[in-house]
């Protein structure tokens, strides 16, 4: 065969050289990640404060959105874009009180936009 036995064409690249997006399978729903290898990148190199502001750092929902309706930033930084949406439109967490640390925000109605 074309590739080591019981190995599929995925795992037969090196693992340094695999870009996520090669682990999609046709016809089937994925999660989304919120483009996680930008944000791991954004992390290894001590660049959180670029996520939302760099393209090489944002989810590309966020740069593509055509109303502005995603923010991703810096939530420990009460000067980011981020920060300040989530306090002035009232953002809100659901089912936190699950316990499971949601870290996704929302604008309600009611939240001036």
């Amino acid at each position: 065969g074309l590739y080591p036995e019981g190995e599929t064409p995925y795992e037969a690249i090196p693992y340094e050289a695999r870009h996520p997006l090669h682990r999609k399978k046709a016809k089937t729903v994925e999660k989304c990640t919120f483009c996680w290898h930008k944000l791991e990148k954004a992390v290894e190199q001590g660049k959180v404060d670029q996520v939302g502001v760099n393209p090489e750092f944002t989810p590309t929902c966020d740069l593509v959105c055509p109303v502005d309706a995603r923010f991703f930033g810096d939530i420990e930084d009460p000067e980011s874009s981020v920060s300040r949406v989530i306090g002035e439109k009232r953002a809100t967490q659901l089912k936190k009180e699950f316990g499971t640390r949601p870290q996704v925000y929302y604008v309600m109605q009611g939240g001036d936009y």
